[in-house]
């Protein structure tokens, strides 16, 4: 965690200070033996940054015992919930940070030429939410004599789709990292799917 006052300019007299206690957590919410320590002017602004481990995020933000959200008076959190920031240090602070695992939208879309699944595994997905660094399998299964002529991808609901250039009846992402919706361009122009069975 990284704790950054930032800096008033001089004035007269000098105003009191104020500590936050700060203790430390690893990414899988296990507490670090000690606490960090900062000490800071009153009315001075201070900034806390969390920095998750891989496939964790920021759950929570707690300020003297009270859980900080986007309406909480002088604190703001950004987007991501990785920086608080006190407007104006005002009293003492005993400020805690919670992680929790990372999980993203994973989505399998389907239209009139066939229908298109998302697995981990051998398992589908029938939740739309799936941990950070999985595996997830998308499989496609045209209508009659139609072919895959592209699968594509896009990581944000409004996005542009971007082509893939696989062609096969599957599409693999194997680090989920990110958001995804995926589909298979399936059109009868393609090379028809032999399956056998």
């Amino acid at each position: 965690m990284t704790i950054l006052p930032v800096r008033k300019e001089n004035r007269s007299p000098t105003p009191p200070t104020r500590t936050a206690r700060v203790p430390l957590w690893t990414a899988n919410n296990t507490l670090v033996p000690g606490t960090y320590r900062i000490t800071a002017s009153e009315g001075s602004k201070v900034i806390f940054t969390a920095t998750p481990a891989k496939n964790y995020q920021v759950w929570k933000w707690t300020v003297n015992g009270t859980e900080v959200t986007e309406s909480t008076t002088n604190y703001t959190l950004s987007a991501d919930k990785k920086t608080l920031t006190v407007s104006s240090l005002q009293k003492n602070l005993d400020v805690h940070v919670e992680f929790s695992n990372q999980f993203y939208t994973v989505s399998a879309q389907s239209d009139t030429h066939g229908s298109v699944t998302a697995a981990v595994g051998d398992v589908p997905v029938l939740t739309s939410s799936v941990l950070s660094g999985t595996e997830v399998t998308f499989t496609a299964k045209p209508s009659f004599a139609m072919g895959i002529a592209d699968w594509q991808y896009k990581t944000s609901e409004n996005g542009t789709w971007i082509n893939s250039s696989v062609t096969g009846l599957s599409y693999t992402i194997r680090n989920l990292q990110s958001n995804i919706w995926v589909r298979a361009l399936v059109n009868d122009s393609a090379k028809p799917t032999t399956v056998n069975f």
